[in-house]
């Protein structure tokens, strides 16, 4: 009975394993992979087997890459690296592709049949000895930069002095890695025995020294074979552009100027190797060093007369500048960087020049290109003057009123003839005058003795008596006045 018993619950728990038990039959098709391949899986069961196995098999299940242990205990928890798990087929299938860009490490492969992210050592395959990432190792290249600066003469300006010229940018690419640079290989072509030289990283890809480029290493009196160290990571598949620049001063010898780069050198950040850049030699355009601008000063521009009649003849006269004989002026009625609106030229004789021109109302532009540059932005090289038009005086159109004003004013003693009579108060003022006038002269004639028909007749035969009678009239009455007086004291 015993026995019996003991066979039964043997032929149950083998009945169970064969239902749930499964082989560790899931494997990577290899064991080692670079960090630019791809992983790939193949399950190993039986054509009509299944990876977990169950009454009612699934058709597919998870496969978990989960970080490599020793030993896995039953009960274990795991995470999958990649943040989630593939879904591969239940059965027998060849290499499959489950993982793009690996990360460097060791790893195992764990298929979850039951799905509770902790391994059961009686149902879930596992691929104990797992499989490596190992990086790959970078390459690093170089090549002239977009912004490469072509051949160019430099020309100290005590003026507006730039000492820092680019001559040459580089970009440099790493490849499947980040790299560290370690040291660059230069030959410097001059005519002096050493320069100094600055390696600036290029933030914004301009070519163009900017505040926000960042230097890389500073190298004061390189000599022409120089060996310089660097401490800058290029990022991987990003390319990224390198300033060389040369450090001038106002006694930088004349000649030409530039450097070939020999050899970049640095170490993968992943693989830890030595990484040569590809693409050398690079060689930069020359930069021709000439003699100092002696042409200095601030143009200045002069229009005799201002203002003018129009048409009217006018010297445009140049001045302020000295050691600019020889060199050109012109004359424009536009801006100095517009190509149309020239006017006339002159040629600087003792740093002076005169135009003669007809005058037009309006602005005027005197150019000067003092450093050959083909330009006038540079400092004093352009300065502008408005020539004005005189106001013309307009003749007042009614001419009546002109006669009358001189009519008025020789009445009232030229009181204010001289005013405009246009002014209706003015009018009024005048008027008023003229009326007191009149009533004086009214008042003057009835103070006189009443005449008598005799006096009216002699003053018409003789016009000359009537002042003398006049004159005489108040002595009469004074008589009459003292007689009267004489009698009352009497």
């Amino acid at each position: 009975m015993k026995k019996r018993s003991v066979q039964l619950i043997l032929t149950i728990f083998i009945t169970i394993l064969l239902i749930t038990a499964v082989s560790a039959s899931i494997k990577s098709n290899k064991k080692t992979y670079h960090t630019k391949e791809s992983v790939y899986v193949l399950s190993t069961v039986g054509v009509n087997d299944n990876l977990c196995r169950s009454q009612n098999p699934p058709e597919k299940v998870k496969i978990h890459i989960v970080e490599h242990k020793q030993n896995w205990n039953n009960g274990d928890p795991f995470e999958d690296v990649r943040g989630e798990p593939n879904e591969i087929p239940n059965s027998k299938f060849s290499n499959t592709k489950i993982w793009n860009n690996p990360q460097t490490g060791t790893y195992d492969l764990i298929v979850d049949c039951n799905e509770n992210q902790a391994y059961d050592e009686s149902s879930e395959p596992i691929y104990n000895e797992g499989f490596s990432i190992i990086p790959k190792k970078g390459q690093g290249s170089m090549t002239a930069g977009h912004k490469n600066p072509q051949d160019f003469e430099w020309q100290y300006d005590p003026e507006t002095p730039i000492l820092s010229k680019e001559i040459f940018q580089i970009k440099l690419l790493a490849i499947d890695e980040d790299i560290q640079l370690e040291n660059i290989s230069l030959e410097i072509k001059s005519p002096q025995k050493t320069t100094n030289i600055e390696i600036y990283f290029d933030s914004n890809n301009n070519g163009i020294l900017d505040t926000n480029d960042k230097l890389i290493t500073k190298k004061e009196s390189a000599k022409k074979s120089e060996i310089i160290s660097l401490d800058h990571k290029i990022r991987q598949d990003i390319d990224e552009n390198f300033l060389f620049v040369f450090n001038n001063n106002e006694n930088t010898p004349n000649g030409k100027y530039s450097i070939k780069i020999l050899s970049i050198t640095g170490t993968g950040t992943l693989s830890e190797k030595n990484i040569g850049f590809f693409g050398n030699p690079l060689e930069s355009n020359t930069m021709n060093v000439v003699d100092k601008k002696s042409c200095l000063g601030e143009t200045i521009l002069e229009l005799t007369p201002n203002p003018i009649t129009s048409n009217e003849e006018v010297i445009a006269k140049i001045t302020g500048l000295t050691g600019c004989d020889d060199k050109k002026i012109r004359l424009k009625s536009n801006e100095c960087f517009v190509a149309t609106g020239d006017i006339k030229e002159c040629t600087l004789k003792s740093n002076t020049c005169e135009i003669k021109i007809e005058g037009i109302g309006g602005k005027y532009f005197a150019c000067i290109d003092k450093n050959d540059d083909d330009n006038y932005n540079g400092f004093g090289e352009s300065t502008s003057v408005d020539l004005k038009l005189k106001e013309i005086k307009e003749e007042p159109e009614n001419k009546e009123i002109d006669t009358t004003n001189k009519e008025s004013s020789k009445i009232t003693g030229n009181v204010i003839g001289n005013l405009d009579m246009n002014n209706p108060l003015l009018i009024i003022l005048e008027i008023t005058l003229l009326l007191i006038l009149i009533l004086l002269i009214l008042i003057f004639y009835k103070t006189l003795k009443p005449k008598t028909i005799e006096s009216i007749q002699d003053e018409k035969e003789d016009d000359s008596d009537l002042f003398e009678e006049i004159k005489e009239e108040p002595k009469e009455k004074k008589d009459k006045k003292d007689t009267k007086e004489d009698s009352k004291k009497k």
